[in-house]
């Protein structure tokens, strides 16, 4: 779980995760570059990379320009994670995104995370695979995310900018 992720408790139980992302100097306020095909809606999705898919999406703090990985399908929940299957894409590849609305690129970032259900992971997973995986890895096998943004220039908010099953 990225170390920028701050859960607001109220909204969590235990396969829920929900929450905002505030960089280690106190920002709250992100550039987001992504690897990403878009639909109509201006939604992204998984992209075709060389042999295959992944959607990367990167926050720059605009403060003071750190580099945060806030998903990327080649290590994160259940297929990154257990199947590593996406492929990798390198920070060259990850474009700019920016307000459908004003064009402006810096946005305050929610997450919510399904988490994996404990009790199938250890069935599933840790049984067959012991010397890879743990009882607690569950929460890195997480079975979907979802981010919302805000565009701190207009305000325009995008809930469900992503809704990605990972599982």
């Amino acid at each position: 779980m990225l170390k920028i992720f701050h859960p607001d408790l109220k909204r969590c139980d235990e396969y829920n995760l929900n929450g905002s992302i505030c960089c280690d100097c106190g920002c709250a306020a992100f550039h987001i570059k992504l690897f990403a095909d878009f639909d109509n809606k201006n939604i992204p999705h998984a992209r075709r990379y060389k042999n295959g898919w992944s959607l990367v999406i990167q926050a720059v703090c605009k403060d003071c320009g750190q580099k945060w990985t806030v998903f990327d399908d080649s290590k994160h929940g259940y297929n990154g994670y257990v199947c590593h299957q996406a492929i990798s894409v390198p920070d060259s590849e990850l474009k700019n995104f920016v307000c459908s609305d004003c064009k402006d690129s810096v946005f305050k970032i929610s997450i919510s995370i399904e988490t994996e259900d404990k009790e199938q992971f250890l069935e599933e997973v840790v049984a067959y695979e012991e010397d890879k995986f743990s009882e607690d890895d569950y929460v890195d096998a997480f079975n979907g995310i979802g981010i919302d943004i805000e565009c701190l220039h207009c305000g325009k908010k995008e809930p469900g900018w992503i809704a990605y099953e990972t599982a």
